[in-house]
C-alpha cells in the first residue's frame, strides 16, 4: 500500500494524518486490497503490514489473485455491497508483474498478467455502484515509445467494453 492510502486509514505521523480531520478518514471496512503484498514482502521492504492497522480490510495477495481474478473481484464487490454511496476503484498498475509492466517506479516481481488484470476489472467496471476510478503508477519516462501506455489504454478499453 502507499503512503497516501495509509494516511487515509490513520497511519503515519500525527500532524500529517490529522491535516484533513480526525483520522481515520477511511474505514478499513470500506476497503478491499486486491493484489497486495504478502506479509513477507511487506517485512522485506520495511512497509508496515496493513493487517496490523486495518484488520477489517480484506487483502488478497498477488499469488492468490492470480488463481481466480474474476472470483476475487466478485468477492470484493460482495464485501462492498453495503457501501451507502457506492465505491471507488483505485488501480495501481504496479499490481502487474515487472515482466508485464516494467514502466513503473516500484516494479513487483510477483504480480498479475495483463489478462488476469482484465479478468479482475471486467466485473468491477460493470458494477452499477462504481462511482469512478483512477489509474496510477505508470511512469511515462520509463516508456519512451509509449508501448505500455498504449497497452494500458487497450486494457481499460477492453475492460469497459465487456
Amino acid at each position: 500500500m502507499g503512503a497516501p492510502f495509509d494516511l487515509m486509514l490513520g497511519v503515519g505521523a500525527d500532524p500529517i494524518v490529522q491535516i484533513a480531520g480526525d483520522p481515520p478518514l477511511l474505514s478499513d471496512r470500506r476497503v478491499v486490497v486486491l493484489g497486495g503484498a504478502d506479509e513477507e514482502d511487506a517485512a522485506r521492504d520495511g512497509s508496515p503490514d496493513p493487517r496490523s492497522f486495518a484488520p477489517a480490510m480484506p487483502i488478497v495477495t498477488s499469488v492468490e489473485l492470480s488463481r481466480d481474478p474474476a472470483g476475487h473481484a466478485r468477492a470484493a464487490l460482495e464485501h462492498l455491497r453495503d457501501a451507502p454511496a457506492g465505491f471507488w476503484l483505485h488501480l495501481d498498475l504496479d499490481v502487474l508483474s515487472a515482466a508485464e509492466l516494467p514502466a513503473v517506479d516500484y516494479p513487483q516481481e510477483q504480480g498479475q498478467t495483463w489478462d488476469e488484470l482484465l479478468d479482475l476489472l471486467r466485473p468491477v467496471l460493470a458494477d452499477d455502484r462504481l462511482l469512478g476510478a483512477d489509474v496510477t503508477i505508470l511512469n511515462p519516462t520509463l516508456d519512451p515509445e509509449g508501448r505500455y501506455s498504449a497497452r494500458t489504454v487497450r486494457l481499460l478499453s477492453d475492460a469497459l467494453a465487456a
